[in-house]
Order: structure tokens, then C-alpha cells, then sequence
């Protein structure tokens, strides 16, 4: 496995991330890796630089959730959680978008008496921040 062998920039911040991780996680990244599209962009340090859209939050945010095992049991902020959500659809990062969406139903079922059952939450909201738009 390479170590930061590729630049992502979301805004103004850029990343320097594997690009082995992100072909394993995401089709769009996979596809674009193997048709080497990134061989005339502009680089630094020899590591070509992506574009991408998405804040910047949401990237750093996502990468902490990579280079740790998805899991059911582990809870996360609700921001990690919406940029789970919101990158992976866009990016085809099925293991974010699916964790996400599990998360949010079981936290906020469809059914009340589900709701009312429920003793677990998965996701931890912080009190003292409002909450943020997914879409």
C-alpha cells in the first residue's frame, strides 16, 4: 500500500491521502485511479491533485471514519454521521453511506413504538451544537 501517494482538495485544504483507501471504499475514486485521468493535473510533491466537492469538515470528518472499522456498536457525532451520509452517496462509498443510514433509522425510527422502545442510541448529538442539514 502506498503511503499519501495523492493530494485531495476540498476548498481551500487539501488532503494527502492513500489512494489505495479511497479505490477500496469508493467506486468513483477506483474508476478514476485506473483510468489514470490524473496524469496531467497539476501536483505537489509528486502527488497529483484532485479536486473534489464537499467541505472540507465533511473530508476530514469522513477520512477519521476510514482508517477505523465501521461499527454498528461504536457511536458517532452527528456530524460525522452526515458527512458519512453525504459523501458517500455522492462518491459511491457504500460501507459510509449504508453505516450512515442504519445509524440515523435506528436513531430516528419511522414507528413510534419503536422509537419509544428504543434504549441504545448509536449516534451522540452534542447538546450544545444545533443540529446541521444532511441533505
Amino acid at each position: 500500500m502506498s503511503h499519501g501517494d495523492i493530494i485531495l482538495q476540498a476548498e481551500s485544504t487539501q488532503f494527502r491521502v492513500n489512494s489505495d483507501v479511497l479505490a477500496q471504499q469508493s467506486s468513483v475514486f477506483k474508476n478514476m485511479f485506473a483510468l489514470s485521468l490524473l496524469a496531467n493535473d497539476p501536483a505537489v510533491e509528486v502527488c497529483p491533485i484532485v479536486h473534489v466537492s464537499g467541505t472540507a469538515k465533511d473530508w476530514e470528518l469522513l477520512f477519521g471514519v476510514f482508517y477505523q472499522p465501521f461499527s454498528s456498536s461504536a457511536s458517532r457525532p452527528l456530524d460525522v454521521v452526515a458527512s458519512m451520509l453525504r459523501l458517500g452517496r455522492k462518491y459511491d462509498i457504500p460501507a459510509a453511506r449504508d453505516d450512515a443510514l442504519s445509524r440515523l433509522r435506528a436513531e430516528f425510527p419511522a414507528e413510534y413504538q419503536v422509537w419509544n422502545k428504543r434504549d441504545e442510541f448509536l449516534t451522540t448529538i452534542d447538546d450544545h451544537a444545533p443540529f446541521t442539514s444532511i441533505s
